[in-house]
């Protein structure tokens, strides 16, 4: 499980490069947990647990 901290490093990331897959295996998780985590900051405005 990620913190915080690094929740918001993996959605900066991908907003900035939209490579969720290169994202997803330099955190160590799926890319669909690039894609929740990218919607969840779009709808709530936090990455937060």
């Amino acid at each position: 499980m990620l913190h915080n901290e690094a929740r918001e490093l993996l959605v900066q990331g991908y907003e900035a490069a939209h490579d969720a897959k290169g994202i997803a295996k330099a955190y160590s998780v799926s890319k669909w947990t690039v894609y929740r985590l990218a919607e969840q900051k779009r709808k709530t405005g936090s990455v937060a647990l």
